[in-house]
């Protein structure tokens, strides 16, 4: 039984939640409702796995997954970033380079 265990993350392909968007898709991204009005977030966009997060210093996209950095810390950013309050500060606090990949 272990040896069939270790037979499948041996031989696993590594995981992605979602495939990197267009930029059509990207343009499709929500403006942070910025409540406390100096939030480091520009624009955000939900997925069922992940949230996708652009801030004002970069060009990038950071794009955070149930695999990295996990399930619990993107659904709390999914819901600050709904209530357009808190999410650079829990992003800062709490997953800060634990992003899946940047875009």
């Amino acid at each position: 039984m272990i040896w069939l265990l270790l037979a499948f993350f041996v031989n696993a392909q590594p995981l992605r939640a979602e495939e990197t968007l267009n930029a059509e898709e990207i343009s499709k991204m929500n403006s942070y409702a910025n409540l406390n009005g100096n939030s480091g977030v520009a624009e955000y966009q939900i997925a069922d796995t992940s949230i996708r997060v652009k801030f004002i210093t970069s060009p990038d996209i950071y794009v955070y997954t149930y695999l990295k950095p996990g399930k619990v810390h993107v659904d709390e950013m999914k819901r600050l970033a709904k209530s357009g309050r808190g999410l650079a500060t829990y992003i800062n606090q709490n997953v800060r380079k634990n992003y899946d990949r940047k875009e």
